[in-house]
């Protein structure tokens, strides 16, 4: 294994210290709910727990892709990783910035819709540029097909967030009012679903147009690809 690069080192130390407030958020929300016994809050430090541990979850994510994919994937795609897995799972769910921004959700939508389109297209990209492949995609299919990816992944996580809702009696979807404890009526219960689905979309279809461009002018410059080490 060679020397770690600066960018490298600084990955790998805000991977720990994601790791470390989680586990943090974790043992004080358990605390809370085992030995001071916060009634009138159970159920929000329930789903505190809950988001914890997703977060300590999803900082192992990269490295599981790595090892079992056989794919190194750039730092800068690492970190985009991390400040989407703060700012939505951290600041957005446990801190509370979904509940009082609306914005907030909107802007962690669209950036996942990237992040996802950005991964699987340079996934993709590396497959089709390999020399074992004899069969090359054309890149309108190709962005066709990370478009499709992308935003099937969106739907998988509203299922989740439905889920979520349905089991827990959390508010993932926005489905009721928060201050008031109302159930939205009619299309207003399905305007934060709806939203989350379209800037998704719209997150994916930039990245898409772009790497497009990316193809036809046959340098990697505005997308780099994930490189492979196995």
């Amino acid at each position: 294994m060679g020397k770690k690069t600066t960018q490298q080192i600084f990955t790998l130390l805000c991977y720990i210290l994601v790791r470390v407030i989680a586990v943090l958020i974790l043992a004080y929300s358990i605390y809370l709910i085992i030995v001071e016994k916060v009634d009138e809050l159970e159920s929000r430090y329930f789903m505190i727990a809950f988001y914890s541990l997703l977060l300590l979850g999803s900082s192992f994510l990269p490295s599981i892709i790595e090892r079992n994919w056989k794919i190194d994937i750039p730092e800068f795609m690492e970190i985009l990783f991390i400040i989407f897995c703060i700012g939505s799972l951290l600041i957005g769910e446990i801190i509370g910035v979904y509940r009082m921004n609306s914005w907030w959700d909107g802007l962690m939508h669209t950036l996942s819709g990237s992040l996802i389109a950005i991964f699987v297209f340079s996934l993709l990209r590396m497959i089709n540029d390999s020399e074992k492949n004899t069969r090359k995609i054309s890149p309108l299919f190709l962005v066709f097909l990370v478009f499709c990816i992308a935003t099937t992944v969106g739907v998988i996580w509203e299922i989740i967030e439905f889920l979520a809702d349905t089991f827990t009696g959390s508010n993932m979807q926005r489905y009721f009012n928060d201050v008031a404890g109302e159930p939205f009526i009619g299309q207003n219960a399905l305007k934060d679903t709806m939203l989350d689905f379209i800037l998704n979309a719209i997150g994916a279809l930039v990245i898409c147009i772009i790497g497009y461009i990316d193809l036809k002018i046959k340098k990697i410059t505005l997308i780099k690809r994930v490189k492979k080490i196995g």
